[in-house]
């Protein structure tokens, strides 16, 4: 953790897998970094997201399967039944417990 405040209950940002695990984040620094060209080839907007929805859920599904680059993250998605939206996203965070001054 890193960042702590500087008082009481000096709360903290995650800043390892180990402590939080979000496909978002993992995917957005992937696409910032190595664009979409393995993962389907989507046209990108400036943000650096697919500009569909059509093309973010094929994206991802690209990204987070067992044999991408975000394997990882393979079981942290649930897609609709047609596959062509997401239904749920799993986030995994670590609770560390807050040291508090009397």
């Amino acid at each position: 953790l890193s960042g702590k405040s500087t008082e009481a209950p000096y709360i903290a940002e995650p800043t390892a897998e180990s402590t939080y695990r979000n496909v978002m984040t993992g995917l957005k620094a992937y696409l910032a970094n190595a664009g979409s060209t393995a993962i389907g080839g989507a046209a990108l907007a400036d943000d650096n997201w697919p500009i569909t929805e059509a093309d973010f859920v094929s994206t991802l599904k690209n990204y987070a399967s067992f044999t991408g680059p975000g394997a990882m993250y393979a079981q942290d998605v649930i897609y609709s039944d047609s596959d062509t939206k997401v239904d749920a996203i799993r986030v995994e965070s670590l609770f560390v417990s807050l040291t508090k001054t009397k």
